[in-house]
């Protein structure tokens, strides 16, 4: 008996022994096969039937189902003769299918691994590719947050979920799933219609995942972020691996962004992303060479026009790129981590410079009353012993703490608010006043804002822009306004640049002003002649030069 022959009478033997002889299974036998299967059964072939039936399993093959009832007693005392061995055989050929299986799919899925998907994914792209094609990335939004808060069990069973999401509404298209990182799947689109049917489908699959879902008791709130790239980007136009990249680009570029989840690569990005890559590279020379400095613009009291502080603001002065924007560079580094670096950098040259004016004024015998305002991000202020850095650097740099005043905007406070509140009250008791900045422009803060120990409000420059042309600016002026004072808070309005901004605010009243139209970030040797002069009582004399009345690209 040769082999094929044994392993066909193995899958007999094994199905007939759970069948109990009423049928027999023979997986996906050739003609030959069923002619010597035949030869084997000798005179009982005419008593058995044969039937076809269809078959999912791990092989996705068709069997076929043999009715035994008149099998000969000697045939089938010779098939369980073989069992022994035969079973041995059997249980070798279908672990053989299952480590297949499992090399070219996600165990927990069931999707193609990665580099199954590679493989299918250059074989599909170069079938196709005089057509248009879309190759879309899907990543679960937060998730290793998600496994933190829930565990790694109810992770997997929204992996799962997810999948199972994907193949469904997928189920009709000619398309490759893989789930290619832990929380990232990909498909392959052939041959669509237009760019437009592309982004259609793919919202319409976000908005069937994000409806909330019960997961072993716990009702889950899922968001995705989605990157699509089309061949008709490509450099060169059989280029899977390209695709592949331009696609990850693309959704790292909708995880990065707060509002819209979905992003189409272009050009454009890959230009930002080249130009990142050097930002990064030139931002720690930047923080080794000790290249940053600080400018600072004046806080005006509407009251008697006199300086009341200073806001610190970070200056790069590149060597080649002459004077780099912050709004280039600061989100940048809050990505990267670099940010820790250089706010450290400018709390302590902040600190520093006001110690120097605070003790100029003491050997002068006059008290000081200027403080100095420096912004802090959300990461900084929830990084372990940052409150104890704080008063460190206060006690070296022999500055009293209410002469600094640490700004925090709206929406990173509204980020974590219960991890806020603790941080914000620890600052308090070490003497620090809190500033919420951009207040307005965040999410809604109003019931956490009596539980922050902040003192300052101070009011997106956006609604002082339109002051003076919409009424709506006015009365969201008017009612942060008073807010603050049954609150017992002072007000800043940011970005003053004309006199009718002024003579509104004056009305309202209550609200100390900050902006180009009285100065642009100053120096620190001329703001320490400002603070000199404010100190000896004198009133604050705007620096307005013609050019330097507007921001000229940089937000402050």
């Amino acid at each position: 008996m040769n082999k094929e022959t044994q392993k066909a009478i193995a899958l007999i033997a094994e199905a007939s022994q759970k069948a109990g002889l009423e049928k027999i299974l023979v997986d996906a036998l050739s003609d030959s096969e069923k002619v010597e299967l035949k030869i084997i059964l000798k005179n009982d072939a005419k008593n058995f039937d044969l039937e076809v039936w269809s078959y999912t399993s791990l092989s996705s093959t068709q069997i076929l189902v043999m009715k035994t009832e008149h099998l000969n007693p000697a045939i089938r005392k010779e098939l369980f003769n073989l069992l022994p061995f035969l079973k041995i055989k059997l249980e070798n050929l279908n672990l053989l299918k299952r480590k297949e299986h499992y090399k070219k799919c996600d165990e927990l899925t069931g999707l193609q691994r990665i580099d199954f998907f590679r493989q299918t994914l250059k074989k599909s792209f170069k079938k196709h590719e005089d057509c248009l094609n879309a190759l879309v990335l899907i990543n679960i939004h937060r998730f290793k947050v998600f496994n933190d808060s829930y565990g790694y069990e109810i992770g997997n069973l929204l992996l799962v979920h997810t999948a199972e999401q994907i193949s469904l509404l997928l189920d009709s298209c000619d398309v490759i799933i893989a789930r290619i990182y832990g929380d990232e799947f990909a498909f392959f689109l052939p041959d669509v219609e237009s760019r437009e049917s592309v982004i259609s489908l793919v919202s319409s699959i976000r908005n069937i995942i994000e409806i909330p879902i019960c997961i072993d008791e716990h009702l889950v709130h899922v968001k995705i972020n989605i990157g699509v790239a089309f061949s008709d980007s490509l450099d060169k136009k059989d280029s899977s691996e390209e695709l592949m990249r331009y696609a990850n680009v693309a959704v790292g570029f909708a995880k990065e962004n707060h509002f819209e989840k979905l992003h189409v690569f272009d050009k454009h990005i890959m230009a930002k992303i080249q130009r990142d890559l050097y930002l990064d590279t030139e931002i720690d020379k930047a923080i080794y060479m000790n290249n940053f400095h600080l400018v600072y613009q004046p806080i005006i009291s509407t009251d008697n026009i006199t300086l009341l502080g200073v806001e610190a603001l970070i200056r790069w002065n590149h060597k080649t790129d002459g004077l780099i924007p912050p709004s280039d560079f600061i989100p940048l580094a809050e990505r990267t981590g670099q940010i820790f670096e250089i706010e450290k950098f400018v709390l302590r040259a902040a600190c520093e410079f006001m110690s120097a004016c605070y003790h100029n004024a003491e050997a002068e015998g006059i008290q000081n009353v200027v403080y100095a305002s420096v912004n802090i991000s959300g990461q900084q202020l929830t990084l372990p012993g940052f409150v104890e850095s704080v008063e460190e650097l206060l006690h070296s740099t022999g500055l009293p703490p209410e002469y600094l005043r640490l700004e925090i905007t709206e929406t990173a406070l509204m980020s974590f608010p219960e991890i806020a509140i603790k941080v914000l009250d620890q600052l308090h008791k070490i003497g620090l006043k809190i500033s919420i900045d951009d207040f307005g422009t965040g999410y809604s803060s109003l019931a956490y804002l009596n539980q922050f120990h902040v003192d300052t409000l101070k009011i997106d420059g956006s609604f002082i822009d339109t002051l003076s042309k919409t009424k709506e600016s006015k009365e969201i002026v008017k009612s942060i306004l008073s807010l603050a004072k049954t609150l017992g808070l002072h007000v800043i309005a940011e970005g003053v640049e004309d006199v009718n901004q002024i003579i509104i605010l004056k009305e309202l009243g209550g609200v100390s002003l900050q902006g180009y139209y009285f100065s642009r970030p100053l120096e620190a040797e001329v703001v320490a002649r400002y603070i000199c002069a404010s100190l000896m009582g004198e009133p604050f004399i705007p620096d307005m030069p013609e050019s330097s009345t507007k921001r000229t690209g940089f937000s402050k």
